[in-house]
C-alpha cells in the first residue's frame, strides 16, 4: 500500500485525518469513564439554512426522543432547547447548520449540539423584521432548562452551541 508523505497531503486531507483522530479520542474518552463502557446513542442531522430549519429539527428530535423513550415533559424541554439553538444559528450564523442529539445510557442525559459555519455579518430575516425587545431570550431559556450549556469554536471558524438536559423529570 502506498501512502502520501505528510508534506504531500493537501490541507483538507490533513484536516480530515486530524478530525478523525480527534473524534476517535473524544469517543474513547467519553466511553471509558471510570473504567467502564458507557453505551451512547446519537443522531446527526444536516439542516437547511432557512425558516424551516427549526421545525425540521423539532420533528427529527421528537422522533428520536420517542425512540429513546424520553417522557413527554422532558421531551418538550429538549424540543424547546433544540428550537432555540437552531433558530440562533439560522438568525446569526452562516451555513452549514447541523444538529447532533446524544443520549447517555449511564445517567440518561440528553446532549444537544447545534453547529454552524460561524458568525454572519447580516442578521437573519426574522431578526430584521422585528423590534429588539421581541428577540434575545433564547440563551436565557436554554440556561433555565439545561443542567449545563456552552459554546465552543470549530475548525474553519464555525461554532457549536450545546446543552445537556436530564432525560427524566
Amino acid at each position: 500500500m502506498t501512502t502520501k508523505a505528510q508534506a504531500d497531503l493537501t490541507e483538507d486531507e490533513r484536516d480530515a485525518i486530524l478530525d478523525a483522530w480527534l473524534d476517535a479520542r473524544v469517543d474513547e474518552a467519553s466511553n471509558n469513564k471510570a473504567g467502564r463502557v458507557d453505551t451512547e446513542s446519537y443522531q446527526d442531522f444536516a439542516l437547511g439554512n432557512d425558516e424551516t430549519a427549526a421545525a425540521a429539527a423539532r420533528a427529527e428530535t421528537r422522533r428520536v426522543l420517542t425512540e429513546w423513550g424520553i417522557g413527554q415533559a422532558r421531551a418538550d424541554e429538549v424540543l424547546l432547547v433544540v428550537s432555540e439553538l437552531v433558530t440562533n444559528a439560522i438568525e446569526h450564523a452562516l451555513p452549514p447548520v447541523n444538529l447532533r442529539l446524544q443520549h447517555q445510557a449511564t445517567g440518561g442525559a440528553v446532549h444537544v449540539e447545534v453547529s454552524d459555519g460561524g458568525p454572519s455579518a447580516i442578521p437573519g430575516p426574522w431578526i430584521q423584521s422585528c423590534e429588539p425587545e421581541e428577540h434575545g431570550r433564547g440563551s436565557l431559556i436554554v440556561a433555565c432548562l439545561a443542567t449545563a450549556h456552552g459554546m465552543r469554536g470549530c475548525r474553519g471558524g464555525g461554532t457549536t452551541q450545546w446543552a445537556d438536559l436530564p432525560s427524566a423529570a
